[in-house]
């Protein structure tokens, strides 16, 4: 994740920063932000922000801004920093791994049935 100050003068299309993630949870649920660290919101973050495939998205920044009025930010990125950090890092670098087709059968350790990567709630389309 880039620093504070490169996500600050570069807002869309790129991960908020750690402080302002914080200021999110303290917002919806202080004591998530209270027992988070850096590096969990970092990694949340990032986390939420991925995807299975490589994509381009092509907007302008009117077509952003108006996106964002209709959606409460800071309640998103709440609900899904959440959902990370409850299914644990472990388990979804584990899943990722998994994607990707870095682990093999004989080196992933098998997936118990009702376990399943957090179902995080998409950015709405425009």
């Amino acid at each position: 994740t880039p620093s504070d100050a490169w996500l600050a003068r570069h807002r869309f299309g790129h991960m908020h920063s750690p402080s302002k993630l914080r200021r999110y949870l303290r917002e919806h649920d202080a004591a998530l932000a209270a027992r988070s660290s850096e590096s969990d919101l970092r990694w949340a973050g990032s986390y939420q922000r991925r995807s299975p495939h490589a994509l381009i998205n092509v907007l302008w920044a009117r077509q952003l801004e108006a996106a964002e009025r209709r959606r409460k930010s800071s309640s998103l990125y709440t609900r899904n920093i959440r959902a990370a950090l409850e299914a644990g890092r472990d388990s979804l670098e584990e899943e990722r791994r998994r994607e990707r087709g870095e682990l093999t059968a004989e080196l992933a350790p098998p997936r118990p049935p009702s376990a399943s990567p957090p179902q995080l709630e998409p950015f709405p389309p425009f």
